[in-house]
């Protein structure tokens, strides 16, 4: 019992927070029901009625501030907050068929969804029956279809994180791959199809580390790597799918193993498969790895483009390919650290790096720079994810140990204005026409841009627009200056 709540009148009624929901008794405690739709899975640390309207009841959770308008009696609780603060994020998803749409995990508090953008970030907790999120990943070619990975579980939604249930014909099917599930992908062809990635850093039933595949959606799975017959042992610490090559990859760290004179060796390698993960062939293999503090990303801008980083010696190693992973690059980012990776899929060649605080670079990773004006706070520290939603306006998501943070990038078009008669001089009582031409070649659309042009006195000027492409003006701007707004 983590929480205890009395009624401010109503005698004998009183609310107990759990770890994973809430209890609610109206006789003093003889009998209890559950009252937790909305705080299923969620640590419940703090309960109170409110005296000034004893019909609302309030929650301090793991998952953040929650209210039930019904004393409780209801058992549904929902967020009080726009945005999504205390709660840890270890992982952030947009999606890939709606702009405005953008998935958070918690290996704490569950998943959580924004549809505007990240304004606002309601859980999407209904039939997740154990909230300790390891992985998520979306069907790209079924984007209303996600799997999610929590410990010794795995959940399944069809109606794009509305619900979930859990579709495993045997739990512990699924449960040897053990309680870590660390990366999950999904076929872009094929939504039935999805592969599992086991971090093999604890003790398992049976199985053990490696890749796994289940091509019914979930329901059964078998092994399709086992790094015990080509390493000593490994751990995948990621996994990714590019839709434009219809290939999956997984970032596996070698375990340690003693080395003459002391200290140990460890390395890290990345795997690829072109067959829905039925096999797997090795991309890249390094033995110079101290840490795994590593990650795996595949780039939605670029064809064959993939990311990949881990820490020597301190400090961080950055790898680009641009061809499937047939060959790499090493990049420097010029950082302490790298905990993740994001990418613009609107602006390619532009990619976002978390550390203590966001990067930036504009030319695929040669160059970087501080990103300003994301008003992190300093004591955050690790940003372990980052995503972008590609609204209007395009935002950029960071994912901490306290939450989202979200930064809306200024808009950005690309306006000229030329006026050119041919002309020097004008004839006493002749006419004369001049044109003015304002131009946007984007992205982004401008509203309400100033046009303005002052003759000499000495002329008598008449004004009229036409507009092309999309924009507006006024059609008759009127004589004299010239003073008109165009779209």
């Amino acid at each position: 019992i983590r929480a205890l709540g009395h009624h401010p009148t109503a005698a004998g009624t009183l609310l107990v927070g759990l770890f994973g929901g809430v209890l609610r008794s109206t006789n003093g405690g003889h009998t209890w029901q559950e009252i937790d739709l909305g705080v299923e899975g969620v640590d419940v640390w703090q309960l109170a009625y409110d005296p000034s309207s004893p019909t609302t009841a309030w929650a301090a959770t793991g998952a953040g501030l929650l209210k039930s308008e019904s004393s409780g009696a209801s058992g549904t609780w929902t967020g009080v907050v726009t945005g999504l603060p205390a709660v840890r994020v270890e992982g952030l998803a947009a999606d890939a068929a709606d702009s405005q749409r953008i998935f958070a995990f918690s290996p704490d508090s569950g998943i959580f969804r924004s549809i505007d953008g990240g304004e606002s970030w309601p859980g999407v907790q209904v039939g997740l029956t154990d909230r300790r999120i390891t992985a998520l990943a979306q069907a790209q070619s079924q984007p209303q279809r996600l799997y999610s990975a929590a410990i010794r579980s795995l959940f399944t939604s069809n109606d794009g994180g509305d619900s979930w249930s859990s579709p495993l014909n045997d739990p512990l099917d699924f449960g040897a791959l053990g309680p870590k599930v660390t990366g999950l992908a999904v076929d872009p062809a094929v939504p039935q199809t999805v592969c599992a990635g086991h971090s093999g850093d604890v003790n398992v039933i049976s199985g053990g580390s490696g890749i796994y595949r289940s091509n019914d959606g979930g329901k059964n799975w078998d092994q399709v790597f086992n790094p015990g017959t080509s390493y000593s042992q490994a751990s995948v610490f990621a996994m990714a799918a590019d839709a434009s090559t219809s290939r999956l990859y997984a970032g596996m760290i070698l375990d340690p193993a003693p080395v003459p004179g002391g200290g140990v060796d460890q390395g890290m390698v990345v795997l690829r498969s072109s067959d829905g993960g039925l096999t797997w062939s090795e991309v890249l293999e390094r033995n110079d790895v101290d840490t795994t503090g590593a990650g795996l990303m595949v780039d939605p801008s670029a064809a064959g483009s993939v990311w990949t980083f881990f820490h020597r010696d301190g400090d961080p190693v950055l790898l680009h390919s641009a061809n499937n992973g047939n060959s790499w690059s090493p990049l420097s980012p010029g950082t302490d650290c790298i905990r993740s990776l994001g990418f613009d899929s609107g602006n390619p060649g532009t990619v976002f790096l978390g550390c203590d605080a966001v990067y930036v670079s504009e030319n695929s990773g040669s160059s970087w720079s501080m990103f300003d004006d994301t008003g992190f706070p300093n004591r955050l520290g690790d940003i372990r994810a980052l995503a972008m939603t590609q609204g209007s306006p395009v935002t950029l998501h960071a994912g901490t140990f306290e939450g989202v943070y979200s930064f809306s990038m200024p808009p950005e078009a690309d306006l000229s204005i030329t006026k050119d008669d041919g002309e020097t001089e004008v004839t006493p009582g002749a006419t004369l026409k001049y044109v003015i031409r304002v131009k946007n070649l984007g992205p982004e659309e401008v509203t309400g841009a100033l046009v303005t042009d002052e003759p000499p006195g000495t002329l008598a000027c008449d004004w009229s627009c036409e507009a092309s492409g999309g924009g507006s003006c006024t059609a008759d701007p009127g004589p004299g200056d010239l003073s008109d707004t165009v779209d």
